[in-house]
């Protein structure tokens, strides 16, 4: 692990993610919005961002040294399709879903790139 409290770093969701289940409990959890100093006990808000752990041990209690593992959308659907793959001695047409899916998400409907599998 890094030095102690060394970056302060935020992945921000789009704004309408966030406000799709106002009353979801997992929100309090998984979103930093605002932070008090401990110094003075001042108040900030901000917009909302993602918020894995805190370390409390940490001197400088506004930062933390600690990472996080971040999948993308299409990391997940590529893992998918390769375990389907294993999984049955073979491509599916599942795992081909798949694949075709984050081609999709790519390249839209470029005539010079775009092809499915």
């Amino acid at each position: 692990m890094a030095g102690g409290g060394s970056s302060f770093g935020a992945i921000f969701p789009e704004r309408k993610y966030y406000e799709e289940y106002p009353e979801d409990y997992r929100k309090e959890v998984n979103f930093f919005t605002e932070w008090t100093f401990p110094e003075d006990s001042t108040t900030v808000s901000f917009e909302p961002h993602f918020f894995k752990y805190h370390d409390p041990g940490q001197t400088n209690a506004k930062r933390s040294s600690v990472n996080f593992p971040l999948f993308r959308y299409a990391e997940v659907l590529l893992i998918y399709a390769e375990a389907a793959n294993e999984a049955n001695s073979g491509p599916t047409p599942e795992a081909y879903a798949a694949v075709n899916k984050v081609r999709e998400r790519a390249r839209h409907d470029h005539p010079l790139v775009f092809f499915l599998i």
